[in-house]
Parts: C-alpha cells; sequence; structure tokens
C-alpha cells in the first residue's frame, strides 16, 4: 500500500472516530434537550427511557435502541432467527421514518439501508448511507443543537464565547 492511500484510510478512519465521538456525547443528549428537536424526533421515546432509568437518552442508549429495533425487523422479515437468514434480512431491509409496527428512527436522520459504495476510489461495503451527524454547542451552560440547520433553531456562536 503506498503511503498516500495509508494516509487517507488514516484520515478516514480518523473522521469516523470523531463522528462517533460527536454523536455519543453531544448531539443525542443536546437532541433530547433541544426543544426543536424533541418534538420532532424523540420526546415521546426519552419522556419512556427517562421514566424507567431516571436520565435521559445518550448517545449509547439512542444507538442500542435503534439496534434493537433494527434486529426486530429484520428477524421479522427473515421470519426466523437463522444468523445467515436474518443477515440475509439486513441486507435487503430499508427502513423509512419508522420501524415497522413500531417506533421512529430517533438517531439524526430518517433512513437506514445498508448500501456499497465507492468513496475516493475506496469500496464500502453496508454502510448506512443515509446516516449523519449533527453538532451541537454549549450556550448558556445548555448544549444546543446549531447544526444541520434544518434541524435547530439555535445559531452557531461563533467564535464561542469562553467562559
Amino acid at each position: 500500500m503506498d503511503s498516500r492511500k495509508a494516509v487517507h484510510i488514516y484520515h478516514r478512519n480518523l473522521a469516523m472516530v470523531v463522528g462517533l465521538i460527536l454523536l455519543m456525547f453531544l448531539l443525542i443528549p443536546a437532541m433530547v434537550k433541544s426543544p426543536y428537536i424533541l418534538n420532532i424526533f424523540v420526546k415521546e421515546i426519552n419522556e419512556e427511557f427517562k421514566a424507567e432509568y431516571g436520565v435521559d437518552m445518550n448517545g449509547h442508549s439512542a444507538e442500542s435502541y435503534t439496534v434493537v429495533w433494527l434486529f426486530k425487523a429484520a428477524i421479522e422479515a427473515a421470519g426466523s432467527t437463522d444468523g445467515a437468514a436474518v443477515k440475509d434480512a439486513l441486507a435487503n431491509l430499508e427502513i423509512n421514518g419508522e420501524f415497522p409496527g413500531g417506533r421512529k428512527i430517533v438517531l439524526p436522520y430518517d433512513k437506514i439501508k445498508f448500501e456499497n459504495y465507492d468513496l475516493a476510489g475506496e469500496a464500502h461495503y453496508r454502510d448506512n448511507t443515509s446516516a449523519s451527524v449533527a453538532i451541537a454547542q454549549i450556550q448558556d451552560g445548555q448544549w444546543k443543537t446549531v447544526w444541520p440547520f434544518d434541524f435547530s433553531d439555535t445559531k452557531i456562536a461563533y467564535p464561542a464565547p469562553l467562559q
């Protein structure tokens, strides 16, 4: 492997890790505390979660919740719990907005579909190409979702005030 390809792979993986960190620790907590996002995506689900566990959902709980519903849909589509059948069902599953007979997707996107694609000459397999991230910022001591703009009523404070 040449050094340019290795650097590209390193940067791609680093970006993925940073994105996951933002999702886990910034985005989901900001979503459940933002009245605008909360009303759109997760208000009822977060209220049920908080009643059961005493805390708001965070990135880990939101992703875990999504995966449970995803496997439920795949097992039902497969008509079996056989590993190969569930794997095939996952490969062909497309969730739009909400799970069949279930709840809305609580992550910051409204579609789950695993696809293969090429990016910068690198093949990627079975990625959820509809997945996205958001950016949150602490303003007035509260996490506020500031991007994407379509899902936020809070403006980015730039430069961020030092306190």
